[in-house]
């Protein structure tokens, strides 16, 4: 795939280059540098360190999934308490079962994509930015911008996601 390509290319040592020209580009050499969000190609290729190829892209991304489902539990439990929903549930039985149970997440989260480390650091920040937010310090500040940035370059779709929700939050 086009992530693992920019990973193996990086454990080279040639930087974040591809081997293939996205929307007929039509480069004359490769590998070319790319644009792509960088975070998921070099934490991949740390794996790749460590792991078989075909670990490093179907149990890798499954186990980031799993961890990423874990901390939307922990964010939807401090949304929703308990008694919020019937039969005893909360907010993190709400956010587990809605990621847990969609394809979509499933298919894209136990590949080599971006979806399984981006919705981790997602639910991660979420998780500090409460808190983050509303204390607001400067050192908060830095650190909030240190998740966005992290979120940014991992995938930048969920950057206004983590920004809507923190910015909905009520004040305390």
């Amino acid at each position: 795939g086009l992530y693992l390509d920019v990973a193996q290319n990086l454990l080279r040592g040639d930087g974040l280059t591809i081997h293939t020209s996205l929307y007929h580009h039509g480069f004359q050499e490769f590998p070319h540098p790319t644009s792509l969000y960088p975070l998921w190609p070099l934490v991949l290729s740390i794996a790749l360190r460590f792991l078989e190829l075909q670990q490093a892209v179907t149990t890798f991304p499954m186990v980031l999934s799993l961890g990423a489902i874990a901390l939307a539990w922990c964010w939807g439990k401090r949304m929703l308490g308990a008694g919020a929903l019937p039969l005893g549930l909360h907010g993190g039985h709400l956010a587990m079962a809605m990621f847990g149970l969609h394809m979509d997440f499933a298919r894209f989260c136990t590949t080599a994509n971006t979806e399984s480390l981006a919705y981790l650091l997602l639910f991660a920040a979420l998780l500090r930015a409460e808190r983050l937010f509303l204390r607001m310090t400067v050192r908060d500040g830095l650190e909030l911008g240190l998740w966005c940035a992290a979120l940014f370059l991992t995938r930048s779709q969920m950057l206004p996601a983590m920004l809507a929700v923190v910015a909905a939050l009520p004040a305390q």
